[in-house]
């Protein structure tokens, strides 16, 4: 879990793949909710699986990077 802006956490991010569904995932949780919200960025239009794990790699360096708010508070 890494601690965000307003007591916000969110979850380590995770690279799924079944069914030729591919995914990464991460969790955003806020203290006034009892659900977490579910962040997915899908990787299903690279067709290649070289080309997945070239993008998936530079995905997760990006949202690493980029996510140090929880989005639900940018909409």
């Amino acid at each position: 879990m890494k601690n965000l802006n307003f007591g916000c956490k969110r979850s380590d991010f995770l690279t799924t793949s079944s069914n030729n569904d591919w995914f990464i995932q991460c969790r955003f949780y806020e203290p006034d909710r009892k659900k977490p919200f579910t962040h997915l960025r899908r990787l299903n239009r690279f067709k290649d699986e070289k080309e997945r794990k070239h993008i998936e790699k530079s995905l997760l360096k990006q949202m690493t990077e980029q996510i140090g708010l929880n989005p639900n508070l940018l909409i």
